[in-house]
This record gives C-alpha cells, structure tokens and sequence, in this order.
C-alpha cells in the first residue's frame, strides 16, 4: 500500500511514494536527493515530533507515526544548526550561498568554489567574517 510522505522544506513540497513498512532513514535519504541536500544535516518532524533517520536504529515509517490511517503523511524539515553552517560566496558581483557539515574539509568548500564559479586555481584567498 503505497501512501505519500509530503516533505516541507524551505517552503516547497517534495513527494516521496513509500509505504509505512519502509525504513525512515530510506525515505529521508530518497528527499534528500531531490532537495539536493545532506540527509544527516536536517531535523525531520512529524506532528511536531522528531522522526528517527538513525540507521543503527533502522525504524521504520509505522513504527515512529503511531497512526495505522493511510493518508498523506507531511513531514517538515528543519535545518539542523549544530550540523550545518552557510557560507555566502561573492565574485564579480555574483553572489552563492553554499551548506557545508561542520566536519567537512576546507578543500571540499574549495572544490565548491571552483564549480560554482566555473574556476580553476590552486588556492583563493578569503576573508571569514562569523556572525
């Protein structure tokens, strides 16, 4: 029985097809690629409740609903501010907005540069302003 998890995430729907015998950790990971995020990097609600994507636990979608009912299933997401953190990149007048995990390296953030600039250099200089 296929039901819909309806995703809220910066103000835009993303349907995910599941059933409620598949693991949550496999649906969130299925969202995260059409959002074009990081599946451990969000918070995932369900009526206010947080949902369980912790693959050691392996829940699945029924088990953390409580509810047997077979309607769409809206779940919001949430940035999770201790994972992640913004870098806004300025060049030649453009501006990019770029989420990185707190682990990830400086060459990653680097690379990021190079793509979304379309640059190639071995290094850049930067100024780091924390708010």
């Amino acid at each position: 029985l296929m039901i819909n998890a309806i995703f809220i995430y910066n103000e835009k729907k993303i349907f995910i097809q599941c059933n409620l015998e598949d693991k949550m950790r496999s649906i969130c990971e299925k969202f995260a690629v059409k959002a074009d995020i990081k599946v451990d990097s969000k918070i995932y609600l369900y009526n206010n409740k947080s949902l369980s994507i912790n693959p050691e636990l392996n829940k699945t979608f029924r088990e953390q609903i409580d509810s047997n009912d077979i309607g769409d299933k809206v779940i919001t997401v949430l940035d999770h501010p201790d994972k992640e953190y913004t870098v806004k990149l300025h060049y030649e007048g453009t501006i990019k907005e770029v989420k990185l995990n707190q682990d990830e390296s400086y060459g990653s953030l680097f690379a990021l540069i190079g793509n979304y600039f379309s640059l190639k250099a071995k290094g850049f200089y930067t100024l780091c302003n924390e708010i």
